[in-house]
């Protein structure tokens, strides 16, 4: 479910991505998609307090199916 989060002083991207998605691949780059408005990347590492950021869900991974040859 897209969440919405309000940026505090002292907020980076990365580290609101990694707070909310966990360490995973691209998860910065779909947050500059889906706020192109912001233009976030334009305010430099560390984001003003006040910011309402979409936080967008990412799609689902496939799991790896695990089959045991052998017991």
């Amino acid at each position: 479910m897209t969440q919405l989060y309000e940026t505090r002083a002292g907020d980076r991207l990365d580290q609101i991505a990694l707070g909310h998605y966990g360490a995973q691949a691209g998860v910065v780059e779909r947050i500059l998609d889906a706020n192109p408005d912001l233009s976030l990347a334009g305010h430099g590492p560390v984001l003003p307090a006040g910011l309402r950021l979409v936080l967008p869900d990412l799609p689902a991974t496939p799991t790896d199916r695990v089959v045991r040859l052998f017991g």
